[in-house]
């Protein structure tokens, strides 16, 4: 399966902030197999309303998900693999810690306090459990994954200063990053089936309905009202790049308003929004009607 969305707005490729996250992109393009899934730029709405949060153990810190920490924010990359998933967040820049507090140094020597990768990483792992607890497909079953952070613009740390069985640096993002990737969903693999987990692998069924969940790329199908005349085919409408930003920027806002001329997609925007949010399980979140979506 190839990488998703299969072609970046030019926006993206062009902002200096995504130099490290496009890097990483263009090598899954290049390197994964026809088994294998990637999903860049996930937006989520996490929802642990009606599920049982005490089997959300984390067993590499062996801490329990706080659900009020998780309502929104964006995960970098989930790799789909027959082995199991893994939940990236990607750290440009010469990253390093003083004292306890990630920075990260760009190219013009210019250093930021940065919030702890593996924090963020571990809060999107949790989104997506929840958002394939809502799958009627995952409901009693167990999927294997885990969290990890890529800092290809970072040299391998001397000393212990962390855990970093979880971190990929500069030397482990060439040629054989894949094979590393995989090797981080074989140890959160033994560390679930330590805590007692059933854990198997998945099947192309599986990755498709994940990539079905979380994949930002979009297509509709505008079917015909003579619905009986069979004749017509269905009309598969594509979104256009400036539509992709602008469903992208919505991420978890519970309030918009679009505007626009007749016919530049309001509506088709509004109907793939309501399916994203009902997908994630957020019902109350629906739009109540499409006129949030105003004509000019």
């Amino acid at each position: 399966m190839p990488i998703y969305p299969t072609k970046l707005p030019t926006s993206m490729r062009n902002d200096p902030k995504k130099t490290a996250e496009l890097m990483l992109y263009d090598y899954f393009k290049e390197n994964l197999s026809p088994d294998d899934a990637a999903i860049y730029s996930v937006d989520r709405i996490c929802n642990f309303r009606r599920q049982n949060l005490n089997e959300l153990i984390d067993p590499h810190t062996n801490s329990a998900v706080n659900s009020t920490d998780y309502p929104v924010g964006e995960t970098d990359f989930i790799l789909v693999t027959l082995p199991g998933l893994l939940v990236l967040e990607v750290k440009g820049g010469r990253v390093f810690i003083e004292e306890g507090t990630w920075y990260s140094k760009d190219n013009n020597g210019n250093v930021n306090d940065i919030e702890n990768p593996l924090k963020q990483a571990r809060k999107n792992m949790y989104a997506v459990i929840s958002t394939l607890k809502n799958c009627r497909e995952f409901y009693n079953r167990f999927i294997p994954i885990g969290y990890a952070a890529v800092m290809p613009r970072t040299t391998k740390w001397d000393g212990e200063i962390v855990d970093q069985r979880l971190l990929l640096f500069q030397e482990q993002c060439g040629d054989m990053l894949l094979f590393k990737l995989k090797e981080v969903i074989g140890y959160w693999r033994k560390l679930w089936s330590d805590q007692g987990k059933l854990v198997e692998n998945i099947d192309q069924k599986d990755i498709a309905l994940v990539v079905s969940k979380f994949a930002p790329t979009v297509e509709i199908k505008k079917k015909p009202l003579r619905k009986k005349i069979e004749q017509f085919k269905d009309v598969v409408l594509t979104l256009t790049e400036n539509q992709f930003e602008i469903l992208k920027s919505l991420g978890g806002n519970r309030k918009a308003v679009i505007t626009g001329g007749a016919g530049t997609g309001k509506t088709l925007l509004a109907m793939e929004k309501a399916k994203q949010v009902a997908g994630q399980g957020q019902e109350h979140c629906l739009p109540a009607r499409t006129g949030c979506f105003r004509n000019m």
